[in-house]
Formats: C-alpha cells, structure tokens, sequence
C-alpha cells in the first residue's frame, strides 16, 4: 500500500464503506426481481379478473 494514501483498511468507516460497496449490487438486484415479479402478480391478477368478467357477460 502506498504510503502517502489516507485510506485506511483498518479505519471502522473504510470498513463500513466496503461492505457497503459489496452489498449494494446484491441488494439492488434483489429489489428489482421483487419489483418485477409483484408487477407479474399484479399483471396476471387483472387478466384473470378480466377474464372472469368475460365470462359472467
């Protein structure tokens, strides 16, 4: 490591920033598939729905 650099490995808020940094994409990824498949749920809902009152017509 280079000596004039500031950042230290061992400093609690470099720690905290790292494992920040290394749970955001997992988390953002996990937020989009729950987001995707409520819209699916929400989408297939009204289909049936539309369907049922097709039906009763």
């Amino acid at each position: 490591m280079d000596p004039t650099s500031t950042l230290d490995p061992d400093d609690p808020a470099y720690r905290a920033g790292e494992l920040l940094g290394r749970l955001a994409i997992p988390c953002c990824c996990f937020m989009v598939i729950v987001v995707l498949v409520a819209i699916l749920v929400v989408l297939l809902r009204r289909r049936k729905d539309r369907r049922q009152q097709q039906y009763y017509r």
